[in-house]
This record gives structure tokens, sequence and C-alpha cells, in this order.
């Protein structure tokens, strides 16, 4: 089996027999150097050289990047601001968490749908269309945030995406043509943000920014869920002892992707203009060198301070902007299964689901009263 073969079958394995096989850098079968040494990796993310640009590629849209470095910058600050305060109430995420009692949810699935539910109305406000709040819980409901299947979903899922570009890119301009809604959400907030981009750049970032939100979440807890379900003192640790050590297992986001704007070296690896670089939480993560049972889940390991090596959202300017939320809200939803409930969890798989995301197998979650 040829190179090319072997990581698209198993990226997992792959990443992994290279690692040890090459180190710390090594190139992947499509030319792309991997990045799985924390100290280059942080060279590579802070970018203090400037040697891969000033614009994050997350805003990168058919269309050019979404605005300059500050308009990126107040897009994300801002929807931190418009998401965060539902967290801070304990009885809006047990709320929330209540159709999940009694009979077993399907999980990875149940994730992204339990924060597509949690912050719907930040999401989108009640005052859209209704077809648009149909079209956008069909994204999480059937799965559309995995980004993983055979071709013949992928292909449905191309299909309704382009559905729902051209919905979303009507109610922009219907917004930007002066309809009113009863409160702001994050379609306004990127219209206000953006003024000068056209329609179709910002329902581009409008549904990357819902599905990162949707699926970072979900998945970050599912893999909590998954993680402690077999782990019999789950009850007498801090959540978020369990969150990070699932996250340093499988980081939702488990590559990040940078191209070169100027010629540099990482280690003894030549990077040239255009040549793209992926640092890999992944292999980062389990760096024998790092931690101590790399591979083991251990989350009394975070009793102590903040490990050098763990960057499950990036590090630097580039970082993710809903780190603290994902993990805010994981830990909140953690404790009411801990506190509040008995929960249990019947495991399909042992494999994650690899695609642009690390999505926890299938497994099964039943809640009961405590």
């Amino acid at each position: 089996m040829s190179a090319a073969a072997a990581f698209r079958r198993d990226p997992i394995s792959y990443l992994r027999t290279e690692f040890r096989r090459q180190g710390g850098v090594f190139t992947l079968p499509d030319a792309v150097l991997c990045v799985a040494d924390p100290a280059i990796a942080q060279e590579v993310l802070r970018d203090p050289e400037h040697h891969y640009g000033e614009l994050s590629g997350f805003f990168q849209t058919s269309f050019g990047n979404l605005g300059p470095r500050t308009v990126q910058s107040t897009i994300g600050k801002q929807a931190r601001q418009l998401l965060r305060p539902q967290i801070a109430e304990p009885a809006t995420v047990r709320k929330a968490l209540a159709p999940l009692g009694g009979e077993a949810a399907g999980w990875p699935t149940a994730g992204p749908v339990l924060a597509y539910e949690f912050f719907r109305q930040a999401l989108l406000s009640e005052a859209s269309p209704l077809h648009l709040h149909e079209v956008l819980r069909s994204m999480v409901t059937d799965g559309m945030v995995m980004l993983t299947g055979p071709i013949p979903v992928r292909l449905r899922r191309s299909f309704l995406r382009q559905r729902m570009l051209r919905l979303v890119e009507r109610e922009i301009r219907r917004r930007q043509s002066g309809a009113r809604i009863d409160s702001v959400d994050l379609l306004d907030l990127l219209i206000q943000a953006a003024p000068e981009a056209c329609a179709e750049a910002i329902a581009e970032i409008y549904l990357l920014l819902f599905r990162s939100v949707t699926s970072a979440v979900g998945f970050t807890l599912g893999w909590a869920l998954w993680l402690a379900g077999r782990w019999e003192r789950i009850t007498d640790l801090p959540p978020a002892w369990v969150v990070k050590e699932s996250q340093r297992l499988f980081p939702t986001a488990w590559m990040f992707s940078r191209t070169g704007a100027r010629e540099h070296t990482l280690g003894t690896r030549r990077v040239g203009v255009g040549d793209r670089v992926r640092v890999c939480p992944y292999l980062i993560h389990r760096h024998p060198q790092c931690w101590d049972e790399p591979d083991m889940f251990r989350p009394e390991r975070w009793s102590g301070a903040p490990h050098y090596a763990f960057m499950p959202f990036g590090s630097g300017p580039f970082a993710c902007t809903g780190a603290s939320l994902v993990q805010a809200f994981a830990e909140a939803a953690l404790h009411v299964f801990t506190e509040d409930l008995r929960f249990s969890v019947v495991r399909s798989g042992e494999r994650p689901l690899v695609s642009a995301l690390l999505v926890p197998p299938r497994f099964w979650l039943r809640l009961d009263p405590a």
C-alpha cells in the first residue's frame, strides 16, 4: 500500500507511525510538513517573525479573506460576548440537558444537537424566517457538521450546504435592506462587523462559525462523556480535569494548517513561500517526552499548572476564539451529569471518526435521576 493510501485509510495510525519513525517534523504524503514537536508548534502558531502572514485562514472565503485582522478580532470577541452569558446560569444548562433524560441518546450526533438547542437564539434570532431555522437545524440533526461518511452522504451534504448558503444570503440581504430582528444574533454580528463584505462571503463565514460552535461544543462534550463512562471515580473529580484530559487525548481540532509567507526553516526542514505546514495537537498531546503515560486517561494530571504542550485550540494570535466557550459549556454540562444525574455509556466503537474534526465513535448515553 502506498503512503498516500495508508494515510487516507487511517490517518491517525499513519501519523503515529511516522512520528515514531521520523521525529517531531516530518513530511506527509501530500508534501505538507507535519509538526509534532511542541516547541516548534508554538513557533508556527505564535509566528513571532510573521512567517505565515497576518490573516487567519479561518476567515478565507471563495471571495477572498473576510476583513483585515482588526475585523476578524472584532468578530471573535463579539461572538464570545454573545454566546458566553448563557453558560453562566446552571439552571439554563440543566434545562438544555433535560430532553436527554430517560431514554438513551445516540452520540456523537446528540452533542451538536444539544449545542444548537442551547445556543439557538444567539445563533439565529427567532424573528428570522422559519424555513431558515428548519434548514439550520437539519444541519445538526442530520449529522452534517460531522463532515464524515461515504461519498453519497458527502454529496448530499454538499447539495444541502449550497441550499443553506442561498437561504442565508437571502436573509443577509433582507437585513441589509433594513429588516429588523428582535435581538442581535451571530448573523447580525457578522453583517455589522463587515459592512463592506458581500452577502455571499458573510454567508460562508456564518455557516463556518455555526458549524464551529455546534461541533466544537458538542464533540468536546461527547469525548468527555465517552472517556468518563469507563472511569469509576468520575464523580470525585473536578469536571475541568475531565474535560481537559479528554481534549488532550482527542482534540476535536486535531490539525492546524498554515501557509508559508516567507522562506524559513522548521528544525532542519526548509519552508518556502506557499508551502503548507500542519501542526498536529493529537501527536503533541501524546508526545512521550512531554507527558507521563501519554496514552492513558488520567484526569488527575490537571491538578497542577497548565501544560506547555497542551494546545487543543491552537496558540497565539490565531488561536480559536471560542476556546473558553467550549471549555466552559463542557464543564457546566459534565457538572450536571455528575452532580444531578446518573449516566451510563454503552460504546459501539473505539476508533475516532476522522475528517476536518476528530469526532467521537458512536455511543449511547442514558441519563437518570441521581
